[in-house]
């Protein structure tokens, strides 16, 4: 089939798709239709969410669980979408579809009135999007362009602005102990970044990733440096030196080479290392240290 053909296809096919990606980001005139079609993606979920998580609806357990599930459904072809564009597409020409498609997902949560349950909803296609691409960008060994994310996207709530590193993390959309009580997540340490995994999982191998263990590694290494990012913003802000722990915080109940892998490649690549490059921590290596230390002594205290 010709290239033409190809594109006329991907315009006039309903879904957005894995096969409509892969044959989008192969074509040199397959931004416009790839960003178009993650445009309709996303206004879908914005549906969604108005209709599922809207903040006067009542609440309980069948509801959430519902809500929940269908904005899973209507996540899964976004999240993959963005997932392939990350490991595959050409920095220069895609990674802003990628940057656009998660800001316009992070400020779906535009109400501010209603129940704070539903309100924090709003944000969980964009924080399951965020990780992703995060995941993606791990596996794929693009983690400036994660950096770039964490920094770039920004999420605007009432009278403030955060960065994606804190007000897209998992905790920011469903609470803990919410998961645990409608969701079936029992006694889980982690409810919240165990069901974003899961979903990844389900969705991301064997297509985008080999195997659920190389998974979970770049999962794992994406919600490290994401924390890691988010308590040396909350420290520079003033605020509570802290930062959430994600799966891994349980998943390596040992001791955990990450930790001392990201010391050995601040050491080695100094200014160079990815998230610095990208901006992060100031571009400055010794506050990034600091980070890490910082983070270290939190994942081993709540062990």
């Amino acid at each position: 089939m010709a290239e033409d053909d190809h594109l006329q296809e991907a315009h006039e096919s309903v879904h957005l798709t894995t096969e409509v990606t892969q044959k989008l980001l192969g074509s040199l005139d397959g931004r416009l239709p790839l960003l178009m079609k993650l445009q309709a993606a996303t206004a879908a979920l914005r549906k969604t969410a108005d209709e599922v998580a809207n903040p006067t609806n009542p609440l309980n357990e069948d509801t959430y669980s519902l809500a929940v599930t269908r904005l899973n459904e209507d996540t899964k072809p976004v999240a993959e979408a963005l997932a392939w564009i990350t490991a595959w597409g050409q920095p220069g020409i895609h990674e802003p579809v990628v940057r656009a498609a998660l800001q316009r997902l992070a400020n779906i949560d535009d109400q501010h009135s209603g129940h704070s349950v539903w309100l924090r909803l709003r944000r969980w296609p964009a924080a399951v999007c965020l990780a992703a691409v995060g995941t993606s960008a791990v596996d794929a060994q693009r983690e400036d362009l994660l950096g770039r994310m964490l920094s770039w996207v920004i999420v605007r709530g009432l009278n403030k602005e955060e960065s994606a590193a804190i007000g897209l993390s998992p905790g920011q959309a469903i609470d803990p102990g919410v998961a645990r009580s409608s969701l079936g997540r029992g006694r889980a340490h982690t409810p919240v970044d165990d069901l974003i995994g899961e979903q990844l999982t389900k969705w991301l191998v064997p297509d985008l990733i080999d195997s659920e263990a190389q998974l979970d590694d770049a999962f794992d290494r994406y919600q490290f440096l994401a924390g890691l990012v988010h308590l040396d913003e909350s420290t520079t802000r003033g605020r509570n030196a802290w930062a959430p722990t994600g799966s891994f915080s349980w998943r390596r109940e040992y001791r955990w080479a990450l930790p001392d892998k990201v010391a050995t490649e601040l050491e080695r690549w100094g200014d160079g290392w990815p998230l610095l490059a990208a901006g992060l921590f100031g571009s400055d290596v010794v506050r990034a240290k600091k980070a890490l230390d910082h983070y270290r002594q939190m994942i081993e205290q709540g062990r």
